[in-house]
């Protein structure tokens, strides 16, 4: 028969038992409410989106593909103010603005800010950006409004697909001891490919052959070259620049392409030279 002790410290740890599961399993409605809070904040509509009103300055997504799987598709658009030689008197200089657009890819995710507010964050597998977040607003009329730390809100409406078809080139490269071809054929030319493949007497600071994903990632600043960059499946990573007007062409020889060549984990990289001809496609 248990003594009176024992069942006072029975009825405590009874007592400590069901505060604990209290606290652990709430109630069907706290649940639902849970839920219900879950996904006011994470659904966002697949399909297109394109921009009501471009801003004049700052950096904006001009157009936007959400897939299943939270999967992205961006064209994001850098502007940038300079100052230029005026043409007719090239002592004098002039506030000059340039646009970059840049198509990349990636996922996204929502997550909650500060008090009543939601986040974007579009996570970036291109080399030049990582992340991207935004302040997200869901209007009634399924239009996206999104506004970055000190810059000005923008709004993207659901809109039909870009069908703009791209004019696409390949460049055929010809290097000591590795050959490339590089191919241009999405998003008007700022996305492709790139092919290496390694001679015979290639040596331990060459690429490897491979094959791999590139992409536009901004002006270099010096005349008009665009620069590209990519990174094979081994982490190794690759850039180099071509100039916007002779990717206008459709035959015939091209400057000579610069190709920087970093392994992974190398503190630094080799430079290759690589003679091309361009062709349409």
């Amino acid at each position: 028969m248990p003594t009176r002790s024992t069942t006072a410290a029975l009825a405590l740890a009874t007592l400590v038992a069901c505060s604990l599961c209290a606290c652990a399993a709430p109630t069907d409605g706290a649940e639902d409410a849970a839920t219900q809070g879950e996904d006011a904040l994470t659904s966002v509509k697949t399909g297109h989106y394109a921009i009501k009103r471009e801003p004049s300055s700052g950096t904006y997504i001009k157009r936007l593909t959400i897939a299943p799987g939270k999967k992205v598709e961006l064209e994001l658009v850098r502007v940038r103010t300079t100052s230029e030689p005026w043409a007719w008197n090239p002592w004098i200089r002039i506030p000059t603005t340039k646009r970059e657009a840049l198509a990349l890819r990636g996922t996204f995710m929502t997550f909650e800010g500060e008090p009543g507010e939601t986040l974007i964050s579009f996570d970036v597998t291109d080399r030049a950006i990582d992340h991207l977040i935004f302040a997200l607003e869901k209007t009634e009329a399924g239009a996206l409004r999104l506004k970055a730390i000190g810059a000005s809100p923008f709004e993207l409406e659901p809109a039909t697909p870009d069908a703009t078809p791209t004019d696409a080139r390949v460049l055929t490269c010809t290097g000591r001891r590795w050959d490339a071809v590089i191919t241009l054929d999405e998003n008007q030319r700022r996305r492709g490919s790139m092919k290496v493949t390694r001679h015979a007497d290639a040596e331990r600071n060459d690429p490897p052959s491979a094959s791999f994903e590139i992409a536009y990632t901004g002006d270099t600043g010096v005349a008009d070259y665009m620069r590209f960059e990519g990174l094979d499946r081994d982490g190794n990573g690759y850039d180099f620049a071509l100039r916007r007007s002779e990717l206008e062409r459709t035959s015939g020889p091209i400057s000579q392409v610069g190709v920087g060549y970093t392994p992974e984990f190398s503190a630094g990289g080799w430079h290759n030279t690589l003679q091309c001809t361009i062709a349409a496609r």
